[in-house]
C-alpha cells in the first residue's frame, strides 16, 4: 500500500512539472508583470505546452510558440526579456500596456523577431540601436511611449524593414537621413516628436516602396524636395504642422496613387498647381491655414472628394462650376477664412453625403441656395461673417440630423422660417447680427436638443416664447432686439441680464431693465441735469482754450516787441530769438552800472556773453519823430560779445563804436578796474584814464593804472581820450 501511494505521487508530481520549455518561459513571464486585470490567469503551469493560453500562439506542427499578442491586457512592469528566450518566436505584440523602464541592447536577442508592436505604453529612455540587427524584422512600432533622444543613425541598416512608426514620443535631434537607405520600407511614420528643425531629407526620395510618409509635427523647414517625387506609389502623405515654405510643387499631381494629401498648418504659398485631373484617387485634401493665394482649380473641385480644407488661406473668386462633379464632396467642404466672393450654386446638391459645409469669414453674397436643404446627412453648416441677404431657406428645416447652424454677421431678413421643427438634432443656433424680424415662434421650445441659442442683433418683436424654459440651455442672448412684454419667470434673473438687454419694450423683474411708472419723469430730470453739465463743462474748455491761445498771442507779440529792442555792435551768425529765453536771473554772470551780463549757449553750440544796457528815455510828448527814433528813444540797447569778450557803452551803434567798445575793454584789462568805480566818483573808467594822462603824463604807472604792457610803437590803438576819432559815441551811460 505505501509503495502505491509513492508511485501515484511520483506520478502527480511528474505530471505537474510537464510544461515544455517554452512554457516555463513564459511563466517566467507572468512573474515579472503585474497583472491586475487576470488576464494571465489561463497560463496554467500543469498544462504540457502554453498553446491555449491566453495570447499564445503556436506552430501547428512543432507545438512551439510563435506568437505573443498580449494588448491591451492592463500589464505593468518592465519589458519581459524572457520572451526573447522563446527560439521561435517571431512576434510579439504587448501595445496599449503599461509596460515601462526602458528597452535594453538585449532585445537583439530576439533573432527571428519579425514584428515587434510595444506601441502605446509608458517606455523610456533611448531607442536601443541593436534593433537594427534583427535581421528579419519587418514591423516595429514604438509609437505613443517616452522615448527620448535621437533616432539611430544604424536603422538605416534594417534589411528587411517594411514598417516603422516613432510617432508620438520625445524624440530630438532631427531625423536622419540613413533611414532613406531602408530599400524595403512601405510606411515612414515619424511625426510629433520634438525634433530640430531640418528639412526633409532628400534620400527618402530613394523610397521607392514607400506608401505611407507621415512627418506631421517633425519641425521640417524649407521647400519640399523635388526627389519626393519618385515616391510614385504614396497613398498617404502627411506633412502637416511643419513650417515648410515655398509653393506645393506640380510633380504632386502626378502621385497616381495617392488618396490622401495633409499639408495644413505650414508657411507655403503660391496658386495651387494644376493636373489634380490626374489624381482619381484622391479622397482627402488638406491645404489649411497656410498662405496660398490664387483660386481652386476647376480639376480640383471636379474629383470626388471626401474633404477640402482650405479655410484661412488667401484664396479669391467665386467656387468653381464647370462640371457636374463640381460639388461631390462624398463628406467636408471647409473653406473658411478665405476671400471667396460669388454666390454659392445650387449644385451644391449633388453633395448628397456632405456632414460638413463650413464657408464662414469670406465675401460670399446673394441668396442661401434652397438646395442646401437636399443634404440630407448635413451635420454641421456654418456661413457666418458674409453678405448673404434675403431670408433662410425654408428647406434648412428639412434637416433633421443637423447639429449646428450658424450664420451671423450677414445681410439676412424675413422670420425664422416654419416647421423649425424639424431640427430635431440641432444644438447651436447662431443667427446674431442680421436683419431678421417678425416673432420668435413658439415651436423653438420643441428644440430639445438645443443648448446655444444667439438671435441678438436683429428686429425681432414680439413677445418671448415661454417655451423656451423647457430648454436647457447654456447659452441664451436675445438682446438688441424689439422685444416686448415680460421675461419668461425662468430666466427673470440677474445673470441672464445681458441676455436682454436693448429691447426697449421688454418688462420683467430685473431692476431697471425696462422703465416703471414713474422714472420717465426722473429720466428727464436726470437728463436735463446731465445736459445742463456737459453744457457748462464745453463752455468751461472752450474758454480756457480761447484764453490760451489770446494769451499765447499776446505773448509772442510782447517778445517781438521785446527782442527787437536788442542789438548787436557787428554781423552775427544767430537771431535775437535765439538768445532771448537766456536773459534771466539764473543765467546772470555779472553786472555793472550800464547793466547785466548773461550767459547764452547758442543752437551751434558757441557760448556768448549778452549785455542788456538800460537807457534812459528821451521820449518826446509833444513833437511825434519817427517811429524808429521814437522807439529807439525808449527801448534799451543789447549788445552781443562773441500657412572775445565786447562790452558797449553807447545807445548808437556803429563800426566806429565797435572800435571804441574794444578800446574800452583794453582799459579793463590794463587798469584791472571796472568800467564804473566809487573811487571815480561822478567819472567812468574812460574819463578817469584821460584825466590821469592830462595830468601825469603817458608813462605814468602808479595811482592805480597798473602794468605798462610792453607794445610796438608802430602798433598803438587810437586813444579813446580824444573825441574826435569817437565822435559819434554819445556819453558812457
Amino acid at each position: 500500500m505505501f509503495f502505491y501511494c509513492s508511485v501515484l505521487f511520483l506520478s502527480l508530481l511528474f505530471t505537474a512539472h510537464s510544461l515544455n520549455q517554452d512554457g516555463l518561459f513564459l511563466q517566467r513571464v507572468k512573474l515579472g508583470l503585474s497583472d491586475p486585470a487576470h488576464s494571465l490567469s489561463s497560463w496554467n503551469e500543469r498544462d504540457d505546452t502554453p498553446c491555449n493560453w491566453y495570447g499564445i500562439t503556436c506552430d501547428n506542427s512543432t507545438h512551439r510558440v510563435s506568437s505573443v499578442d498580449l494588448s491591451s491586457s492592463e500589464l505593468m512592469g518592465p519589458f519581459p526579456n524572457f520572451l526573447c528566450r522563446l527560439p521561435f518566436l517571431t512576434s510579439i505584440n504587448l501595445m496599449n500596456n503599461s509596460i515601462n523602464s526602458s528597452l535594453t541592447d538585449d532585445i537583439a536577442t530576439c533573432q527571428n523577431l519579425e514584428s515587434l508592436d510595444l506601441s502605446a505604453n509608458l517606455l523610456v529612455g533611448s531607442i536601443p540601436a541593436s534593433l537594427s540587427e534583427l535581421s528579419n524584422l519587418k514591423l516595429l512600432n514604438l509609437a505613443s511611449n517616452n522615448f527620448s533622444g535621437a533616432i539611430p543613425a544604424k536603422f538605416g541598416q534594417f534589411q528587411k524593414l517594411e514598417w516603422i512608426s516613432l510617432a508620438g514620443n520625445l524624440l530630438t535631434g532631427s531625423i536622419p537621413s540613413e533611414l532613406g537607405n531602408i530599400s524595403t520600407l512601405q510606411h515612414l511614420l515619424v511625426g510629433y516628436n520634438l525634433y530640430a528643425p531640418r528639412r526633409i531629407p532628400s534620400q527618402f526620395g530613394n523610397l521607392s516602396n514607400l506608401v505611407e510618409l507621415w512627418l506631421a509635427n517633425c519641425n521640417l523647414v524649407g521647400p519640399i524636395p523635388e526627389s519626393l517625387s519618385k515616391l510614385t506609389r504614396l497613398s498617404n502623405l502627411d506633412f502637416s504642422l511643419n513650417r515648410l515654405t515655398g509653393s506645393i510643387p506640380s510633380w504632386l499631381t502626378g502621385l497616381k496613387n495617392i488618396e490622401q494629401i495633409e499639408l495644413y498648418q505650414n508657411s507655403l504659398s503660391g496658386e495651387l498647381p494644376l493636373g489634380f485631373s490626374n489624381l482619381t484617387m484622391l479622397r482627402r485634401f488638406d491645404a489649411s491655414t497656410n498662405q496660398l493665394t490664387g483660386t481652386i482649380p476647376i480639376q480640383l473641385a471636379q474629383l470626388e472628394l471626401e474633404s477640402l480644407n482650405l479655410f484661412e488661406n488667401r484664396l479669391v473668386g467665386t467656387l468653381p462650376r464647370g462640371h457636374s462633379k463640381v460639388t461631390k464632396f462624398v463628406y467636408l467642404f471647409e473653406l473658411e477664412e478665405n476671400s471667396f466672393s460669388g454666390e454659392v450654386s445650387s449644385r451644391i446638391a449633388s453633395a448628397y453625403i456632405l456632414s460638413v459645409l463650413k464657408i464662414s469669414k469670406n465675401q460670399f453674397s446673394g441668396s442661401l441656395p434652397m438646395e442646401i436643404g437636399y443634404l440630407g446627412k448635413l451635420i454641421e453648416f456654418s456661413a457666418s461673417d458674409n453678405m448673404f441677404t434675403g431670408p433662410i431657406p425654408g428647406s434648412l428645416v428639412n434637416l433633421s440630423t443637423l447639429s449646428m447652424l450658424v450664420l451671423e454677421n450677414n445681410e439676412l431678413s424675413g422670420g425664422l422660417p416654419d416647421g423649425i421643427q424639424g431640427w430635431k438634432s440641432l444644438n447651436e443656433l447662431n443667427l446674431a447680427n442680421n436683419k431678421l424680424s417678425g416673432q420668435i415662434p413658439d415651436e423653438i421650445g420643441s428644440l430639445k436638443a438645443l443648448n446655444y441659442l444667439d438671435l441678438s442683433g436683429n428686429y425681432f418683436s414680439g413677445k418671448i416664447p415661454t417655451q423656451l424654459e423647457d430648454l436647457n440651455l447654456n447659452q441664451l442672448n436675445l438682446s438688441n432686439n424689439m422685444l416686448s412684454g415680460a421675461i419668461p419667470p425662468f430666466y427673470a434673473k440677474e445673470m441672464y441680464r445681458s441676455s436682454f438687454m436693448g429691447n426697449p419694450g421688454l418688462c420683467g423683474d430685473l431692476k431697471d431693465l425696462c422703465p416703471q411708472e414713474g422714472d420717465s419723469r426722473r429720466q428727464s430730470y436726470l437728463w436735463i441735469l446731465r445736459s445742463t453739465f456737459i453744457l457748462a463743462a464745453t463752455v468751461f474748455v472752450v474758454g480756457v482754450v480761447w484764453f490760451y491761445f489770446k494769451y499765447q498771442n499776446f505773448k509772442k507779440e510782447k517778445e517781438v516787441i521785446t527782442i527787437s529792442k536788442w542789438r548787436s555792435f557787428h554781423k552775427i551768425g544767430f537771431s535775437e530769438f535765439e538768445i532771448i529765453d537766456f536773459l534771466k536771473e539764473d543765467n546772470v554772470i555779472g553786472s555793472g552800472a550800464s547793466g547785466k551780463v548773461y550767459k547764452a549757449v547758442l543752437s551751434n553750440g558757441e557760448t556768448v556773453a549778452v549785455k542788456k544796457l538800460g537807457g534812459e528815455s528821451r521820449k518826446d510828448n509833444t513833437n511825434h519823430s519817427s517811429e524808429k527814433d521814437e522807439f529807439e528813444a525808449e527801448a534799451p540797447a543789447a549788445i552781443l560779445h562773441q500657412a572775445p569778450k565786447k562790452y558797449a557803452y553807447t545807445l548808437r551803434v556803429n563800426e566806429k563804436s565797435d572800435i571804441y567798445s574794444f578800446g574800452v575793454v583794453i582799459l579793463e584789462l590794463v587798469t584791472g578796474r571796472l568800467p564804473v568805480d566809487p573811487e571815480f566818483g561822478e567819472k567812468d573808467l574812460v574819463k578817469w584814464v584821460c584825466a590821469t594822462l592830462d595830468q601825469n603824463g603817458v608813462d605814468h604807472e602808479a595811482g592805480g593804472m597798473g602794468h605798462k604792457p610792453e607794445a610796438d610803437k608802430n602798433d598803438e590803438k587810437p586813444s579813446p581820450c580824444y573825441p574826435e576819432e569817437v565822435s559819434d559815441q554819445g556819453s558812457l551811460v
